[in-house]
């Protein structure tokens, strides 16, 4: 039984990733701000903006594996605030990755499919960045001072969907709650990726770690789609009138930070390493559709999942 400690532990991926892994692993789950139940799993409250804190807390636990999902995941207001960004992204990455390196133990650092420009895909993993706001500027940033500190870290570049332990909404839940209230919801025709359901880019991720990969992965489904036709596969198979998911196109549109247009990834490279292919789009919205009727979200929510 492996030793995991998870960043970021009540978000959506670090959540449904600690109670996935606690099945089989033994797992420090360290948060900030979420204080609600995860049994079953050793908690450390841990705020990454106190650098000093890092050797600390993580002294605490002697992890063999640390999964470092924490981050400012909202776009505009990491360009508002690049200072937070960099702490979190960059200078606790590269704390974490030193401590990791002195003790031998895995680094597994999330990233982001925004690292690209959003005009050359599908993206590979050996394909050049090019990121276009702050959030993804740091995220990169990151990768690199975890791979400088120790390159034997993994980094997982994604793009995830799923059900949030906490009161916030992941694209899926937005989508799905709009169309719940019978209002109108907006999809941009020119803005493709290729999104993972959350449960499956934890189980992923640890076959990633019991593989011992090291390097950049990306981690997505096997095709891709615009948000417009994500939205209306949600509207599908929730059966939603698929005229309430409304066609736009991001061009006008006026965020404080600038987006990538196609984020596809290319994840033959891990594919190939756990021979197994990725889930498609649709039959990642049909897990998402199935884990909600089996009442998933409540289990998450109560910590019995």
């Amino acid at each position: 039984m492996t030793r995991i400690l998870i960043t970021g532990a009540g978000g959506l991926l670090g959540s449904n990733l600690a109670f996935i892994a606690s099945k089989t692993h033994a797992i420090t789950a360290a948060t900030h701000h979420y204080t609600g139940p995860l049994p079953g799993m050793q908690r450390l409250s841990w705020d990454l903006m106190d650098l000093a804190a890092t050797a600390p807390a993580l002294d605490l636990s002697l992890p063999e594996v640390i999964i470092h999902c924490a981050a400012l995941t909202n776009v505009d207001a990491c360009e508002s605030d690049p200072v937070s960004a960099h702490r979190i992204h960059v200078e606790s990455t590269a704390r974490i990755a030193e401590w990791t390196r002195q003790h031998g133990a895995k680094l597994v650092y999330i990233s982001t499919d925004a690292v690209f420009d959003g005009c050359h895909a599908p993206y590979a993993e050996s394909d050049l960045t090019k990121p276009l706001n702050v959030y993804a500027r740091t995220k990169w940033e990151g990768e690199q001072v975890a791979l400088e500190s120790d390159p034997a870290a993994l980094i997982v570049r994604t793009n995830m969907f799923g059900w949030n332990l906490q009161n916030k909404r992941s694209l899926s839940e937005w989508f799905l709650d709009t169309l719940k209230r019978g209002a109108k919801v907006q999809g941009f025709t020119d803005v493709v990726f290729s999104p993972l359901l959350v449960n499956d880019l934890s189980r992923w991720i640890l076959r990633l770690i019991e593989r011992k990969a090291a390097g950049i992965f990306h981690l997505g489904a096997q095709d891709h789609c615009s948000k417009y036709d994500f939205g209306c596969m949600i509207a599908e198979l929730f059966n939603f009138p698929k005229s309430l998911v409304e066609p736009v196109s991001i061009e006008g549109k006026s965020f404080a930070a600038a987006r990538p247009k196609n984020t596809t990834l290319n994840s033959h490279k891990a594919a190939d390493l756990i021979g197994e292919p990725f889930p498609t789009v649709r039959e990642g919205l049909q897990a998402f559709k199935a884990l909600h009727d089996a009442g998933y979200v409540a289990l998450l929510r109560s910590g019995t999942a």
